[in-house]
């Protein structure tokens, strides 16, 4: 239960930020996982303003923060370590922390110099161990992909073909470096209809939407970049009347578009404005 001085704080805070009571109410209407979505980049100060001043958005934002898993790896090592929790050491942790388990991010690397030589022709088995054990996360709100493997060494289309469909999680996000064949192979291994929304890698909003309508066109949430967008402003990149009448083309059964640019500061680092 909230003290009286977190409701003064949290009242301070929103007359100070671009975050009002109604758009605070709209966002607690939505699904679970579109929250998931569009909270996935909330800054420091917006992020405190929601989750103290709505119990809905806290109880969907705040446990993501803690109760999250993370892989980071080849996909030698991604197999060898998700091994280890479907059947190995790490099976009674992986069944204990499973039930409360809200997020799982994943971060594929490519081969080292050393795996490519020796080990490429074992691809086929490590992508049946992590197809499997992505399988086994239906129950888990979101699953994050990072990708920083720019070449096509590895097919992953043809790796996860023959394993079974995932049925979740609902929400999912794409990032790292853009990547179609990947993207494609992951998208289209959910079982039709399973994910409810996506966040589109960056700089990817004018290609991957079609590959995305193919797999999911009930989608209900989509977060897109538009740093690649030309125009005079990032207000008006956003206000794009083709893009917005094409977003809604492929996807007539959205309840939520977040639109992201990416501006790189004077001092070099990169924030995110959404609208």
């Amino acid at each position: 239960m909230e003290t009286e001085q977190q409701v003064k704080h949290a009242a301070a805070m929103q007359n100070n930020s671009s975050t009002t009571p109604a758009s605070l109410s709209a966002l607690e209407k939505l699904p679970t996982e579109v929250i998931l979505m569009i909270g996935s980049e909330v800054c420091p100060l917006h992020f405190m303003v929601v989750t103290l001043v709505s119990k809905r958005l806290r109880s969907v934002l705040l446990p993501r923060r803690f109760k999250t898993l993370e892989f980071s790896g080849s996909l030698k090592r991604l197999a060898h370590d998700m091994k280890s929790f479907l059947s190995g050491d790490l099976k009674h942790l992986m069944m204990t922390i499973l039930p409360t388990l809200k997020s799982v991010t994943i971060l594929f690397k490519p081969y080292t110099h050393a795996e490519e030589i020796t080990d490429l022709h074992l691809s086929t088995h490590r992508f049946a161990v992590v197809s499997e054990f992505i399988s086994k996360l239906s129950a888990v709100d979101l699953i994050s992909f990072e990708n920083i493997i720019d070449r096509e060494d590895i097919d992953f289309a043809e790796g996860l073909g023959n394993t079974p469909k995932w049925n979740g999680p609902k929400s999912v996000i794409f990032c790292g470096r853009r990547n179609l064949p990947i993207f494609s192979a992951l998208i289209n291994q959910f079982a039709p209809n399973t994910v409810k929304a996506v966040e589109l890698p960056r700089f990817t909003a004018k290609n991957h939407p079609l590959t995305l309508k193919s797999a999911f066109p009930f989608l209900k949430g989509l977060k897109a970049d538009l740093s690649g967008f030309h125009a005079p402003s990032r207000t008006l990149a956003c206000m794009n009347n083709n893009l917005i009448q094409a977003f809604n083309f492929f996807f007539p059964h959205l309840e939520a578009l977040s639109l992201i640019i990416w501006i790189v500061m004077r001092w070099g680092r990169e924030v995110a404005a959404s609208m």
